[in-house]
């Protein structure tokens, strides 16, 4: 499991997904040393494997809500849904972007408030809507007319993000700004379009890609 903070709440070692797992406190060396062991094991059977650092991320967490009080973070579940991950983020208290009906499913089955979700996912299926309304996840994202008209019919009281094209990645090594995004002259028709399907639209969303 990796280093972990002194500071770590006892919430964590008892999250889902963490607790009855072995948590150590090793020192540099030997960290070190694990990882080459592991890395010499899976050579033997060519197995790609990664790492995970769950101290790190506690750390880079922490120093998230110490820099940026005034922002909620949610983490994309896509990017690692490792339960021990997503089980410490939920007892820390971070909020999450769902891309799908199984990323829900995972995060509520950790406790999550469906408050503290987002479906992030600017083009659903529709029986995902349908779940999702189900469960009480009353935020997602939009960027077509034709996604609207799908939220109208299968999930009204959901609020809205409409999510805009970003004018650059600024170099993204994986940039997404050609696959989501509503153009600037297709906003003030999209948002015209909620209004008159009795949605309500309370933020943007973009992503900038990853570097």
């Amino acid at each position: 499991m990796g280093s972990i903070p002194k500071s770590l709440p006892s919430s964590v070692f008892n999250a889902t997904g963490v607790k009855g797992k072995r948590i150590t406190t090793p020192s540099e060396n030997e960290l070190t040393e694990f990882i080459q062991s592991i890395i010499f094991k899976k050579q033997e059977v060519k197995e790609p494997f990664y790492v995970l650092d769950l101290g790190a991320v506690i750390s880079l967490y922490n120093k998230w809500c110490r820099s940026l009080p005034m922002v909620r973070p949610f983490y994309a579940v896509k990017c690692n849904p490792e339960p021990a991950l997503l089980g410490a983020l939920a007892a820390l208290g971070s909020n999450f972007d769902c891309a799908s009906r199984a990323e829900i499913e995972a995060v509520l089955a950790l406790g999550v408030s469906p408050d503290r979700i987002v479906y992030a996912n600017p083009c659903k299926a529709e029986s995902h809507i349908k779940y999702a309304a189900s469960v009480g996840v009353n935020l997602t994202t939009f960027d077509s007319k034709e996604e609207l008209e799908k939220i109208r019919n299968w999930h009204l009281k959901c609020d809205l993000l409409l999510r805009i094209k970003a004018p650059d990645d600024g170099g993204a090594r994986c940039p997404l700004g050609p696959k989501y995004g509503a153009l600037p002259e297709e906003n003030e028709p999209l948002l015209q379009a909620a209004k008159a399907a009795g949605l309500n639209v309370t933020g943007v969303s973009f992503h900038i890609g990853e570097p």
